[in-house]
């Protein structure tokens, strides 16, 4: 029976690689020269398959114990059985290969690829490599190891860009994307993480969001978010308008498009490598990275699929803990409760390039009334700040709607205008202070002059309608449209 199970095995594996595949794994103890010889018929003389063993020579008590504990008692042969029984029944095992096991050996063993791994990695032997590919194995092998650790990815804090809806580029955070990145300082200090390192991209919000770790830096330009080529810097509302045909060729095949003068997902995957196999040699460490950089780790530690990837879910303002365990990796999202705007974009239900313009843009409807509410919002904040601030006689041409209407069809960027709001606020305050006052300390300013709670002026709401009738129902609003 244990044979007919193990030709089974070695046939499905056959079947796999004659139909595409690339790498199968035989999973089997293959302990005495018998059997080796058998695969060795099967696969390499009869299918012309490259066949390479892997063997694991362990002689270390504390090793073999620790072993059995975190990893053979959580095999799928063990679910339900009593711990201590689980071990005594694996330790028994043990001693039966014990008996029969015939280790590979470079004399009996020469026309074999192999490597043997010494206690988990303390010492390699290589023998006959055939191969790119055999080489590849090779250094991942000796680059992983399986002691205790955990991963922290995060993106970065919200970004000026993430608030207009823009993909890619190198802006700076948001007032919400400071108070994460403060946030962040905060929850690594409490998880006290024993020699942790933290990675970031090459890109300024990471690097910014990274800045109140307590820990060593490593910036790395693999990190860096996919590159949009001629997309850069656009909203998906834009693509859609100036390059119809592409937003539709990326919907079709989210994986493999590539932006013209940019990259594609499998790109990015190949790009991550180096990355991925300094994470598997590495004990704790905090990625600080972007949206497409962090589907693409979670989906390697989460065995996730190609198609799967390309849409997995990394909010802002989370921390994912990936913890790897036997037989696959615990996984765990941290939110540190602090808003920001929804950047995932699900696949729409028509990918064609002669869909319109709402069947492109579909899967965003709820995130584009997200933004327009966060905009009117914000803008209302920033007049019931300035009112409630009592600016005296002034006020009344800084509530001057023309001014308003003006100035936000002037400026396309709402950092922008915000800064212009910031400026006309410190004409105000200004005057009264002998000492010079910087912009970024004109809110805290006018913060320290409310109340804890304060009525909402109908001149207000009056001023906040005109300018949401005039403006972005006008479709001249410089207020975000979609979101990454």
């Amino acid at each position: 029976m244990l044979m007919k199970c193990a030709l089974l095995a070695i046939d499905d594996a056959c079947n796999f690689l004659q139909n595409g595949g690339e790498v199968a794994v035989v999973d089997a103890t293959n302990t005495t020269r018998e059997r080796r010889k058998l695969l060795f018929d099967i696969i390499q003389v009869k299918h012309k398959f490259k066949l390479f063993f892997i063997e694991s020579i362990c002689d270390d008590p504390t090793i073999v114990e620790a072993n059995v504990l975190e990893v053979k008692v959580c095999s799928p042969d063990y679910i339900g059985m009593n711990k201590d029984e689980a071990v005594q029944d694996f330790m028994r095992r043990i001693e039966h290969y014990n008996d029969m096991y015939e280790p590979l050996d470079h004399t009996t063993d020469k026309d074999l690829s192999y490597i043997q791994i010494f206690n988990q990695g303390e010492r390699f032997l290589v023998h006959k490599l055939a191969g790119h590919l055999q080489s590849r194995v090779v250094y991942y092998l000796m680059n992983i190891h399986v002691l205790p650790r955990t991963i922290y990815l995060t993106r970065h804090g919200e970004s000026e860009m993430n608030l207009q809806g823009r993909i890619g580029g190198d802006s700076n955070l948001s007032p919400r994307g400071e108070e994460y990145a403060v946030a962040l300082g905060e929850y690594v200090e409490k998880e006290k993480i024993a020699n942790l390192k933290v990675w970031t991209s090459e890109l300024k919000r990471t690097k910014a969001t990274a800045r109140h770790v307590d820990a060593p830096v490593e910036n790395w330009k693999a990190l860096n978010e996919i590159d949009a080529g001629i997309c850069e810097g656009m909203t998906y509302e834009e693509i859609q308008e100036m390059h119809p045909k592409e937003f539709a060729l990326r919907d079709q095949d989210k994986f493999h498009y590539r932006y013209p003068g940019g990259e594609s997902y499998q790109d990015l995957v190949a790009r991550l490598e180096p990355v991925i196999m300094e994470l598997e040699r590495q004990e704790n460490v905090l990625v600080v990275c972007h949206q497409a950089v962090a589907r693409c780790l979670l989906a390697y530690f989460q065995d996730k699929s190609s198609e799967d990837l390309a849409y997995l879910k990394v909010p802002l303002h989370t921390v994912i803990k990936l913890t790897p365990v036997a037989y696959g990796c615990r996984v765990e999202f941290v939110s540190l409760n602090i808003d920001a705007v929804n950047t995932h974009r699900e696949k729409p239900k028509n990918v064609k390039p002669d869909r319109s313009i709402n069947e492109a843009l579909e899967t965003i409807k709820k995130q584009i009334d997200e933004f327009r509410k966060s905009a009117l919002l914000t803008l209302f904040e920033i007049f019931l700040m300035a009112r409630q601030a009592n600016w005296g006689n002034r006020e009344a041409s800084f509530f001057n709607i023309s001014w308003v209407i003006k100035t936000m069809e002037e400026m396309r960027m709402t950092e922008g205008f915000v800064e212009n709001v910031i400026d006309q606020m410190m004409k105000f305050i200004g005057p009264t202070r002998k000492d010079a006052l910087m912009p970024q300390e004109a809110v805290p300013v006018v913060m320290k002059k409310l109340p804890q709670s304060y009525p909402i002026c109908m001149i207000t709401v009056t001023l906040i309608e005109s300018v949401t009738n005039k403006v972005l129902d006008s479709g001249t609003s410089i207020f975000p449209k979609s979101p990454r």
